[in-house]
């Protein structure tokens, strides 16, 4: 019965999944207003595109639940310079975007 209980929680563990998510805003480097309509792309997931406000919303399940916390994205927009950066799990961030000169 021991090894019955081990095995299943193993097996329970194993099917868990984990949950990333992270937010933001997205601004001009040098007039400070908010950016909209700048695609993010999450490694090799999906593109989502900041609001008319700048804001946006990442929200990405993971293949297990003690996987990596970090989420890289990258961001780009026309007339601006394409970034890649790493968001924490949780976090609310700022992201200033210079324009291209």
């Amino acid at each position: 019965m021991k090894y019955f209980l081990v095995f299943f929680f193993l097996i329970l563990l194993t099917s868990c999944d984990g949950v990333q998510e992270a937010s933001g805003m997205i601004v001009d480097l040098e007039t400070k207003k908010p950016l909209d309509k700048v695609a993010i792309k999450i490694a090799e997931d999906d593109l989502i595109y900041s609001d008319k406000n700048g804001y946006f919303e990442l929200f990405r399940v993971t293949g297990f639940a003690f996987s990596n916390n970090d989420l890289t994205v990258i961001l780009s927009k026309d007339n601006y310079e394409t970034d890649t950066i790493t968001i924490k799990n949780g976090d609310d961030k700022l992201i200033k975007m210079s324009r291209v000169e």
